[in-house]
């Protein structure tokens, strides 16, 4: 009765906090997540294949541009393009089709919040409703993914214990761990002259957001009536 007990009150607090973000945010706003959303995923799932070859036609043109595929003479560069190996396999089907509706999800919350979107989002019941369908949809997409973080403790009884406050560590090491692996496969895929191009954009791309900090900051409070008038 008190693990049943916990799991609901845990179930409410999720709904609470999404039912709070689409009050927030407006039914306009969560609507456009809650289609995006749903619609990105029937789409990834039953047509992913067409995406997938998409991405690798990208490995194909970049071996045909390395051989020289641009130059005065493409013929030998057509001999790499069967040579070439996908960017994404099918071992990595699933996940790269994934990362796409999480890049789809992001730019929907981005999209919603411009001015076309946010003129007219009512902070009402079916913002309460969408923003409640649209935590319950991440729980159901999200959830399975992260249960990967957590390694059951086991006792000596064979029991498994619940995943509580003392193993928030232990979730924490697996993320960061598994961040660093990611970040490390993905950096590997550069080679050496492309990795200070990137460097040089991330580099240029973190002063750009540190410069409109401070351009955000250095704004000064604008005159009240009484100081206009005097």
């Amino acid at each position: 009765m008190t693990d049943q007990l916990g799991t609901l009150i845990t179930l409410l607090l999720y709904i609470l906090f999404f039912a709070w973000i689409g009050y927030q945010r407006g039914s306009k706003r969560e609507a456009v997540v809650a289609i995006t959303a749903v619609v990105a995923w029937i789409v990834l799932q039953e047509g992913g294949d067409i995406f997938v070859r998409i991405v690798n036609l990208g490995s194909k043109f970049v071996a045909f541009v390395r051989a020289g595929g641009l130059g005065a003479n493409p013929d030998a560069a057509f001999g790499a393009l069967g040579d070439a190996p996908p960017w994404v396999t099918a071992d990595q089907r699933d996940e790269f089709l994934f990362i796409l509706w999480v890049i789809v999800l992001l730019l929907a919350y981005v999209v919603s919040n411009l001015k076309p979107f946010a003129k007219g989002s009512k902070s009402d019941g079916w913002a309460v409703l969408l923003g409640i369908f649209n935590g319950l949809l991440f729980a159901a997409v999200l959830l399975p993914k992260l249960a990967t973080l957590v390694t059951p403790v086991v006792t000596e009884a064979g029991q498994v214990e619940p995943v509580g406050i003392a193993n928030l560590f232990g979730v924490l090491r697996s993320g960061f761990g598994l961040v660093q692996e990611s970040l490390g496969g993905l950096w590997g895929f550069f080679e050496p002259a492309q990795r200070s191009i990137l460097l040089l954009v991330l580099l240029t791309i973190f002063l750009l957001l540190a410069a409109s900090t401070l351009k955000g900051s250095s704004k000064k409070p604008s005159p009240s009536s009484a100081e206009k008038r005097s």
